[in-house]
């Protein structure tokens, strides 16, 4: 596959993933950590993970699942292609371009797992290599003088950083599902900031 060819699959990919995320929370049966006998999916209440799993808060099947589960298999192999593409625009050092892909690359792999039993495992690995990943990232985008990218990724990390701590800490959980729901789509419109910059660079 061809970067600019890559960097369009990107940008489809996140479509699809953003449109399937609204339906599945259209089929969610109900149920929130804050109020279990909720007919719809709360916005403020429930997480992402809640559309996963394969029973609602409310003690429901989940009916959204297969859509949730489609959903985010779409998004992770749309960022594997993001993941192996972006040291094109990183400096020309081999070391650091490979540490980006394939953290990058691995993490994706490993994050496709979300839906199953090893959720917190997943969590761990797949947010481990992520930010190894994340942290070469912005050392090649601050040596390429891309400063948009970099102090606008910092704050990316910063948010996701503080969600990690939330759900291992257990303070602030109230808050954590659109804590949650704001870190997702700004990391997405991050992602998509650069995947703007691949597709221009391999045009």
């Amino acid at each position: 596959m061809k970067p600019h060819t890559g960097s369009r699959v990107v940008f489809i990919g996140a479509g699809i993933f953003i449109m399937l995320y609204f339906l599945a929370a259209w089929f969610y049966p109900g149920g929130s950590q804050a109020d279990k006998n909720l007919r719809v999916f709360s916005w403020m209440n429930n997480y992402w993970c809640d559309l996963l799993s394969e029973q609602a808060k409310n003690g429901q099947v989940n009916t959204a699942r297969p859509v949730a589960v489609a959903g985010w298999i779409i998004l992770c192999l749309s960022l594997m292609i993001f993941w192996y593409f972006l040291p094109a625009l990183l400096p020309e050092n081999n070391v650091l371009r490979k540490i980006t892909r394939w953290c990058g690359v691995a993490a994706m792999l490993v994050a496709m797992a979300l839906f199953t039993k090893l959720h917190d495992v997943v969590i761990h690995i797949g947010g481990a290599l992520c930010f190894v990943a994340l942290c070469s990232t912005f050392a090649g985008f601050y040596k390429a003088r891309r400063y948009n990218f970099f102090y606008t990724g910092l704050f990316c990390m910063v948010l996701m950083i503080i969600n990690y701590l939330i759900m291992i800490g257990g303070i602030g959980t109230t808050w954590l599902p659109l804590i949650q729901k704001i870190t997702f789509f700004l990391v997405i419109a991050w992602i998509l900031f650069i995947n703007r910059a691949l597709y221009r660079t391999s045009s």
